[in-house]
């Protein structure tokens, strides 16, 4: 009998042990799941998480996430992994796993739960930007050419601008003032900054015509915002973002371009309060420049991915304390931009005012920039520039944005100077060509387009050529277009060597009128609104009139003064 109660009482606590158990396995769930903007400030807003059995679902159709969230988790149970406030990778599959039994965790269950966002374009972003190797729709590296507003004349027959073939793919037009002014509609650039030697009432019209002729080629044209020459009070609340937005629309560019030096040179732009412009300056381009329509792109100082005694990323590979590693030389020539010598190849990069003035940049709106141009000249006699790409494409690879690097048609402007050779030009876009596999849009930019070698580019610093015996012949040595075709050929499969035999062997394309470009019918109405060339034919009151030469706003009428000639009665 004795025996038979301590069997009964065993039975009996065994199963209260496994209910007890299956309760707290019963219990093991996520309560709640939360996305605050205090913790992620890129975010528009608050999110909070519906929990569906094993599913963490998230409505944010109109938002735009980045690689780490930070997230905060409620649950019952005894552990969770990861822990609350954990950064999570949007990179990985996201899973939260909490074990449920308190009495013998080693054989506890394991509730898994998946997050996921409730919206299909967010995910079409997402790849995007962070997926690149996996992109069957890959563009072809960038051939970016700044193109000199204050070059372009009136089309027919000298535009150059309507001239620029299809092989250079993006052209940023070169350069308005960041407080420009513009009024929607009116295509008055009197206010803008831009130097075209256009018509003043007919320039808008021309120039929304000649970006239509480039769109026709497939190239990408970006409207360039202040240069070393309008950034020199350059302040947030003096820029009207939304005049530039009208612009843009209005002549049909397909984005920004910011060249922000303070002053006229990089040489404070790595300061704090310029630091925090730039933040500002590109958080509200992305604000009124989305990503699905418009490109937002930017031209730091080419030293401004390395790590400076000012701002420095000590977990990147090219920080300030691992500059002896990678270049291999001392400190001696850190600081001497300056001193020509064949042992300064790479250390001096590290020793600017405006080193590293991107890292805290990018590490708060990395991920808002579409096409990092950077400038890799005017930064002294260091030769070996190949380091300057690799700094950026480690920010690159971080944050998705694409690198064009930067080259310069010789003299520079600062010095004394290194000269960029075609050579140089050459090495460098192997060296891009290189990591094409895995960047396939980097690519090359130079300053700028219209460029060729000559003393005139920089009157002061001639003496100093002319006393190493460096004398130009009457022609050019090189021009913006031949260092552009040099990295295009080689992009395309070129050797160095046979790509610098075919440096002079590009295209161009004569001028072609907007209207024979879209093959306008005769029949068109004559509109007051729009911009006719000579030549140009229309309908007005059931006759046919052909245009003598350029007109706006002039109606047609048999006058040998008027622009309209009338050919049938």
């Amino acid at each position: 009998m004795y025996r038979s109660l301590i069997f009964l009482s065993v039975i009996i606590l065994v199963f209260a042990f496994t209910s007890c158990s299956k309760d707290v396995k019963q219990q093991a769930k996520v309560t709640s799941f939360k996305i605050l903007r205090s913790d992620n400030p890129h975010l528009n807003k608050d999110y909070e998480g519906k929990i569906q059995k094993f599913n963490i679902k998230i409505d944010a159709s109109k938002e735009l996430f980045k690689k780490d969230l930070i997230a905060h988790v409620r649950y019952i149970g005894d552990t969770i992994f990861p822990p609350s406030k954990t950064p999570l990778n949007l990179n990985k599959k996201i899973s939260f796993s909490i074990i449920s039994d308190s009495l013998s965790p080693n054989k506890g269950t394991i509730n898994e739960y998946q997050l996921y966002f409730n919206s299909t374009r967010q995910k079409k972003i997402y790849k995007k930007r962070t997926r690149q190797k996996n992109q069957t729709n890959i563009s072809p590296p960038l051939i970016v050419a700044y193109f000199p507003s204050w070059r372009e004349y009136t089309p027919s027959p000298n535009s150059k601008l309507r001239e620029i073939p299809a092989w250079i793919n993006h052209v940023f037009l070169a350069f308005v003032k960041p407080e420009m002014r513009y009024k929607r509609g009116t295509l008055d650039l009197r206010k803008t900054g831009l130097q075209l030697h256009y018509p003043r009432t007919m320039a808008g019209k021309m120039l929304q015509n000649s970006i239509k002729i480039l769109h026709k080629r497939g190239i990408k044209v970006l409207l360039s915002i202040g240069g070393g020459t309008y950034c020199s009070n350059i302040s947030l609340n003096k820029i009207h973002f939304n005049e530039i937005k009208a612009m843009v629309d209005d002549l049909g560019f397909d984005g920004i371009d910011w060249d922000i030096e303070p002053n006229g040179s990089f040489y404070s732009v790595g300061s704090r309060k310029n630091v925090q412009l730039y933040v500002d300056i590109i958080k509200k381009s992305r604000r009124y420049f989305p990503r699905n329509k418009y490109i937002v792109a930017c031209a730091p100082a080419g030293v401004g991915a390395l790590g400076g005694i000012h701002h420095n990323d000590p977990v990147s590979p090219f920080a300030y304390e691992k500059r002896n590693l990678r270049c291999k030389e001392p400190d001696i020539f850190l600081k001497k931009n300056t001193y020509n010598n064949h042992l300064n190849k790479r250390i001096s990069f590290y020793g600017f005012r405006s080193t590293g003035h991107m890292i805290p940049v990018f590490k708060k709106v990395g991920y808002l920039i579409d096409i990092v141009a950077y400038q890799g000249y005017n930064i002294g006699t260091a030769s070996d520039r190949h380091i300057l790409y690799d700094s950026y494409k480690y920010y690159g690879n971080k944050y998705g944005f694409k690198i064009a690097a930067g080259v310069h048609v010789p003299l520079e402007g600062w010095g004394p100077f290194f000269h960029y050779d075609k050579k140089d030009v050459a090495r460098l876009s192997f060296h891009i060509h290189k990591s094409h596999p895995q960047r396939p849009e980097d690519g090359i930019m130079v300053w700028h387009l219209l460029r060729k070698e000559t003393f005139r580019n920089n009157n002061k610093m001639s003496r100093f050529w002319r006393k190493i015996n460096y004398y130009f012949t009457n022609e050019s040595r090189t021009n913006g277009y031949e260092f552009l075709n040099i990295a295009d050929l080689i992009f395309k499969g070129q050797k160095v060597d046979e790509a610098l035999k075919n440096t002079k062997n590009y295209s161009t394309v004569p001028f072609t009128s907007i209207s024979k470009l879209k093959k306008e019918s005769i029949q068109k109405r004559w509109n007051k609104f729009d911009y006719y060339e000579k030549n140009d034919t229309i309908l007005y009151h059931g006759r046919k009139w052909v245009s003598r030469s350029y007109s706006y706003h002039n109606y047609p009428i048999n006058n040998q003064l008027n622009p309209w000639m009338l050919i049938v009665k």
